[in-house]
């Protein structure tokens, strides 16, 4: 019994695909179709309704007949980034964590959330140093989830993943083995890719932002004779890329051009573009029937060899799903994202067990956790009675100590107290205040406190001798320092006047030189 495999292709603007039977008598192209994508199901390359998208694919496969489920997803458009790299010659293992370091250090890309995988072209010798041109792929993470989502819904499983350019490779195999270098154009809506393969090795690869939908003529309108700048950019992009190849490694000229677009688009581009670069280049379409042949149902249809070219990516792609005997140049570590189904059966039930494994493990957590709170409230009832009787106990201690201390705070005022009074000579003291009193100031009343504090009252009929006054008791050092506490008006009699007033200082101690012992001054 024979295999079947599909190869799918979507694009910023349509969906093809294409059914090969692989039986006994070779390999026979079943069936081909496309179909526009709705507007609004992707947006910079991700497909940002999957269940519309995959509504879309189920249609287009229903309609065509196609029964496989199996698929190679081709991947291309803005969210899909190709390119060529030159690195210095190293081990193919090492190169990934230096593309890795050239992609942060020139901040291309945000690695964390980007998948990029690469392969070795071809080795060139550039002033004595060897390098190496690497054909550099990368994706987004988020896109390629939006695709295999989208397929995952429509029911396919993939099988691999490959790009355009790689897909279109495997489609003109039996050319791309020949001994002579063959530069492979791939026309697709928005870009063109450009390589130079031999013997089915890639030597060059590059893109440029040039497409069918670039191009003047209407579509169906053939551009022969057609002076449109665009097709000349694209002419002038092919040119350089034949004399980059004899420049870097000097092995022959390309004398043959392999276009792959939709011919029924823009009939005539391949000899529009012979007779423009001339000089016996050899300008042809690829013909990807060279590879399979059409089943019986595709012969009895006129229409459908005219449109193969169109749908030489997608049996390119379908025909690396054979693998052997077909170019197979792929990225390994992109194939890692495919969902095996195996691999999910594998996950869900490791979720699954897991799952049930965290429910046990939280019963069993919750149940002890019960019996630890109840045991726990007991004891905490316990403690609260002990805090209670504790509370009660130390309320009284407290009490105690408070008055424990301001009896010892009151002790220490008297002893401090009546230790100045000992070593204090109120005769002097008296004696010096009286003798700085001004003639018109009077002292009433003379008190100390058990802190030091020595107050006086007076009055006077001139207020500036209670300064004078003040200002003759600070220079006499007897009390230090003074401080006016009130002062106030006051009528004696009826022709007199002046000023009641209280003044505030402590008693001022200095050490006596000559025998150790403290004195009043």
């Amino acid at each position: 019994m024979g295999s079947r495999a599909v190869g799918l292709e979507i694009t910023a603007e349509s969906i093809k695909v294409a059914e090969l039977y692989k039986g006994g008598a070779g390999i026979t192209l079943n069936s081909l179709a496309s179909s526009p994508i709705p507007g609004g199901l992707m947006i910079n390359g991700e497909i940002i309704n999957t269940d519309e998208m995959a509504k879309s694919i189920r249609t287009i496969l229903n309609n065509a007949g196609i029964t496989a489920r199996e698929v190679v997803l081709t991947l291309s458009g803005p969210g899909v980034v190709m390119r060529e790299m030159t690195l210095p010659s190293m081990p193919v293992n090492e190169m990934r964590e230096v593309i890795k370091s050239e992609l942060e250090k020139n901040k291309l890309f945000v690695t964390d959330g980007f998948i990029f995988d690469y392969h070795p072209l071809s080795d060139i010798s550039k002033k004595g140093y060897k390098k190496t041109k690497v054909l550099f792929v990368g994706i987004s993470c988020r896109v390629l989830s939006s695709y295999l989502e989208s397929m995952e819904k429509a029911g396919l499983t993939v099988v691999s993943i490959d790009i355009p350019p790689l897909s279109l490779a495997a489609s003109q195999y039996t050319d791309l083995m020949r001994d002579e270098a063959t530069a492979s154009v791939l026309i697709d809506e928005t870009r063109s890719y450009l390589t130079v393969v031999r013997k089915g090795k890639f030597y060059l690869f590059y893109t440029i932002d040039i497409g069918m939908k670039h191009i003047s003529p209407a579509s169906g309108e053939s551009v022969q004779g057609s002076s449109d700048k665009t097709l000349q950019s694209l002419e002038s992009e092919m040119e350089r890329l034949i004399k980059l190849y004899e420049i870097a490694f000097g092995e022959g000229r390309i004398t043959k051009i392999l276009l792959a677009y939709d011919c029924a688009r823009y009939p005539g581009l391949d000899k529009q573009i012979a007779t423009d670069l001339g000089d016996g280049i050899e300008v042809s379409i690829t013909d990807p029937l060279n590879m399979v042949k059409l089943s019986r149902r595709l012969k009895g249809d006129s229409g459908y060899e005219a449109r193969v070219a169109g749908f030489a990516v997608t049996i390119g792609a379908a025909l690396k799903a054979f693998k052997k005997g077909y170019h197979n140049m792929s990225f390994p570590y992109l194939q890692r994202y495919i969902p095996r189904p195996a691999e999910l059966k594998k996950r869900v039930f490791a979720t699954v067990a897991c799952y049930l494994v965290i429910g046990l493990i939280a019963t069993c957590v919750v149940a002890y956790t019960n019996f630890l709170h109840s045991r726990l409230q007991v004891t905490i009832k316990d403690k609260s009675a002990q805090l209670s009787i504790i509370d009660s106990k130390l309320a009284n201690v407290k009490e105690m100590a408070i008055r424990h201390r301001d009896l010892r705070e009151r002790l220490q005022r008297q002893a401090a107290y009546l230790a100045q009074l000992n070593s204090t000579s109120w005769t002097t003291i008296l004696y010096k205040v009286t003798e700085r009193i001004p003639e018109n100031v009077w002292l009433s009343r003379f008190h100390s406190n058990d802190a030091g504090k020595v107050e006086l009252d007076g009055a006077s009929f001139i207020v500036d001798d209670v300064a004078g006054f003040i200002k003759q008791m600070e220079k006499g050092k007897s009390l230090a320092p003074i401080d006016l506490k009130s002062i106030k008006h006051k009528r004696f009699t009826a022709e007199a006047s002046g000023v009641d007033f209280s003044i505030e200082g402590n008693l001022a101690v200095e050490r006596d030189n000559t025998d150790g012992k403290e004195k009043t001054q």
